[in-house]
């Protein structure tokens, strides 16, 4: 059970927001919209070996936020600790009002 004292992870929020290009059509690019705080924790991880000696991870965590301090989106991602974490899935915590469980992807990019 998450206190308020567990959200120790500053997390920066980025969504989809609206621009309009020199031509003015609207576009829709990815600002940070705002910090937070939270608390970040791996829940899942699992390994694929691909065709070429090629092996993909992928890690899921779970986000835990005050249910007032984003309006969640699927077009959401979290930037915590250099990391990205693109937004799966979220659902209220239903026994513990006010809170949000936000589930993520790590997303790990190729150097």
């Amino acid at each position: 059970m998450v206190e308020a004292g567990d959200l120790r992870d500053k997390v920066a929020v980025y969504q989809s927001v609206p621009v309009e290009t020199e031509t003015g059509e609207t576009d829709y690019i990815f600002s940070e919209v705002k910090k937070i705080w939270a608390n970040v924790v791996p829940t899942s991880g699992r390994t694929e070996n691909l065709r070429g000696d090629v092996e993909r991870a992928a890690v899921t965590h779970k986000v835990t936020i005050r249910e007032n301090a984003i309006k969640p989106a699927t077009d959401t991602y979290f930037m915590c600790r250099g990391q990205r974490f693109d937004v799966l899935y979220w659902y209220p915590i239903y026994n513990r009002a006010g809170w949000l469980e936000i589930f993520c992807k790590l997303v790990i990019e190729e150097k």
